[in-house]
């Protein structure tokens, strides 16, 4: 698979067993580069097309993620795949008998300790196992004892697990990480055999048997070393 973004005269290649990046030193392009690919994401028309290359065929760009930075992620979408997902889990699971039969104990339980109060209620009687892990509340734990590297990893597990999508793009994430932490980045990568794009503003030496680069210098020259 080939990306061709904007203007450029080349196209950034994934390969097998290689990171791919994009490193623009020009900052009017690398600002554009951004901006579309932004509304990309948001499904807003963009004026500049950004092309999916597989052999002869070609389309436009249309789903992937955008991470501008770690903070940028929809938490809050994520959060909702994965009860939807731990739900079906559940259902299918061999405890689906055991969970229900104790859900059910503890609905009765809980009506049992009210039955002294004099005068009548009502109750939702339907509660599910959805509504119990909305109650969990279970989350990417992205808060307590934060690491950035940490973070960026759990959420490409969330990706790959709720197969959220298949190309993933990281705008300057090498900024936050030092070199061992980056490889380490690299190599969660290689093992969910996620498609990931790292767009950069600044020069770094290409790291040997972990990255492919597609350079644009500040006179908008093109490198790939």
């Amino acid at each position: 698979m080939k990306i061709k973004f904007f203007e450029m005269e080349n196209a950034v290649e994934f390969r097998e067993g290689l990171i791919s990046v994009l490193e623009i030193e020009n900052k009017v392009l690398f600002k554009n580069a951004v901006l579309h690919l932004y509304k990309i994401s948001q499904g807003e028309e963009s004026d500049v097309a950004v092309s999916v290359l597989n052999g002869d065929d070609a389309e436009l760009l249309k789903n992937f993620e955008l991470v501008t930075d770690i903070f940028s992620i929809n938490e809050s979408a994520i959060n909702n795949k994965i009860v939807k997902y731990l739900s079906a889990e559940l259902e299918n699971s061999e405890y689906r008998v055991e969970i229900f039969e104790a859900l059910e104990a503890l609905k009765s339980k809980i009506l049992h300790y009210f039955d002294d109060i004099p005068f009548e209620l009502c109750y939702n009687d339907n509660v599910s196992i959805v509504d119990l892990l909305k109650d969990f509340s279970p989350k990417l734990d992205s808060q307590v004892n934060f690491n950035y590297l940490n973070a960026l990893n759990n959420y490409l597990k969330a990706v790959k697990m709720l197969k959220i999508n298949n190309l993933i793009v990281f705008v300057d994430v090498k900024k936050y990480l030092t070199d061992v932490e980056l490889r380490q980045f690299y190599e969660n990568v290689f093992m969910l055999d996620l498609a990931v794009l790292l767009i950069e503003s600044t020069h770094a030496e290409l790291i040997e048997g972990y990255e492919w680069k597609l350079q644009v210098d500040n006179d908008l020259y093109e490198i790939t070393p």
